[in-house]
């Protein structure tokens, strides 16, 4: 079975519904609606599954032109592209069922959005287009924003937030990968930014996304979502991410500055979730 949990790349499925349960908890009290949370992720956990697997279903003689991806499921051959086919499709029947059933009708559009988003339009622009980066942002950020919805059954200003959030943390995140990993995207002849306009263009783009993604978290405390603490913690994070990147690179060393900026987005994304789901409930 380990072949069949590749194709939903679990580590992706955890890190989409993890922020999901944080948007779910933002606007819920200390004892929130169990069958409701748990029917909110185990349905979009089903959807982002099934987008996982039809992404590597699409992808795989891409994958075999990078060394990051050439151990996949697919390229390898332990599952046959007919069985990755019908997985895609059971995950995904079974993940809307869930969410038309039991959280509302603004969660089941959302998550159709996404699901177009990651696997059509992201799925072609990737292999034409400079702005397929953006464009797979949506979908990336649509489950923190899934999770706020299914609770409050509405897209409101708190909705919006989340979304920029989201939208611009991937943008510094995905164009460090870019800069670190730019020979195994230029093997495959992606046309991402950095290979197109250059190392330092994507550098200074990182650096106006990181302030933008510091500007909407602290909007969400200003607006009276969440308190001090929450402000105080993601402005700490935020300005040595953004520390990080304003570090002048030295030639040929570009590698090592994105990596450095990349692992720290990851500490910013672990703790995000965890100062959602409390900031409300703390001063």
């Amino acid at each position: 079975m380990r072949p069949y949990l590749e194709l939903t790349k679990p580590e992706r499925t955890f890190a989409n519904v993890f922020t999901a349960a944080a948007g779910f908890l933002l606007v819920t009290p200390w004892w929130p609606n169990w069958t409701l949370l748990l029917a909110t992720l185990g349905g979009i956990t089903l959807v982002i599954a099934s987008a996982c697997a039809a992404n590597n279903y699409f992808d795989r003689e891409l994958d075999n032109r990078m060394a990051r991806t050439r151990q996949r499921a697919l390229p390898q051959q332990a599952v046959t592209p007919h069985s990755a086919a019908w997985l895609t499709i059971i995950l995904a029947t079974a993940g809307f069922v869930v969410l038309a059933l039991w959280v509302n009708v603004l969660v089941v559009l959302l998550g159709a959005i996404a699901y177009i988003d990651y696997v059509v339009l992201y799925g072609w622009s990737k292999r034409h287009s400079v702005w397929s980066t953006w464009i797979g942002t949506v979908s990336g950020s649509l489950s923190l924003v899934a999770g706020y919805c299914a609770v409050t059954d509405r897209f409101d200003r708190v909705a919006l937030l989340l979304l920029v959030i989201m939208v611009f943390w991937q943008m510094a995140h995905f164009y460090a990968i870019g800069i670190y990993r730019l020979a195994d995207y230029r093997a495959a002849k992606l046309p991402i930014w950095p290979a197109r306009y250059g190392l330092n263009s994507t550098r200074w783009q990182i650096i106006s996304f990181i302030i933008i993604f510091a500007l909407a978290t602290a909007a969400l405390s200003l607006i009276g979502q969440t308190g001090i603490i929450f402000l105080i913690a993601l402005l700490g994070l935020s300005l040595n991410w953004l520390r990080l990147a304003l570090q002048p690179w030295r030639p040929k060393k570009e590698a090592t500055w994105a990596r450095a900026v990349f692992v720290n987005s990851l500490l910013v994304i672990t703790a995000l979730p965890v100062l959602l789901a409390l900031g409300p409930h703390l001063p």
